[in-house]
């Protein structure tokens, strides 16, 4: 059995409906995070904690159960002289933008007109579903993988202030850095 402060490992390939690949862990480590502390898709932890050792499955994600349905609350317009002092804005750029809460949000640019910027922060899967195709590699009571000696800096999506060892790919599907922040 698979319990909360374990760290689960898995190959997996996911997929959109249409067949496209948005991501996958075939070609290097299995993405490796602990259970219980909401660093993955919910559904998917809860189809993991399922699986036994060695075990390959396919399960399919709603969209609401994965990043949520596409919301135009989630856009915003900046005006383009404020975008200007930092960046020439283009369409379809994703960048990172400072809340005011000091957190770092990546947001995409939807659209750019002679006075706003149109920023797009709902994830880039919201509102699709997502399959996976998942083997459970192993079961750890503390991290074997995603450890790395390279510190990701101001990558981490985290006001921690620590040096983060961490992988910006697996980091980027997991939500979170490993510094032990908890973010």
């Amino acid at each position: 059995m698979i319990n909360n402060g374990m760290f689960a490992a898995v190959h997996y390939t996911g997929k959109l409906a249409g067949g496209e690949i948005f991501d996958s862990s075939e070609n290097g480590d299995p993405l490796e995070f602990e259970i219980g502390t909401e660093s993955v898709i919910p559904e998917f932890e809860k189809q993991i904690v399922a699986m036994n050792i060695g075990e390959e499955k396919e399960f399919l994600v709603k969209s609401a159960d994965a990043y949520g349905e596409y919301s135009d609350t989630y856009i915003e317009k900046v005006p383009l002289s404020e975008m200007k002092n930092f960046l020439e804005p283009q369409e379809g750029l994703v960048i990172e933008v400072m809340m005011p809460d000091g957190m770092h949000h990546p947001a995409k640019i939807k659209s750019v007109t002679e006075s706003d910027v149109e920023l797009d922060f709902n994830h880039p899967l919201a509102g699709k579903d997502l399959m996976f195709k998942v083997k459970l590699v192993e079961v750890n009571s503390e991290a074997k993988y995603n450890l790395s000696e390279d510190s990701c800096g101001d990558d981490c999506d985290c006001d921690c202030g620590d040096d983060c060892d961490c992988d910006d790919d697996k980091d980027k599907k997991s939500g979170g850095c490993n510094c032990g922040c908890g973010h």
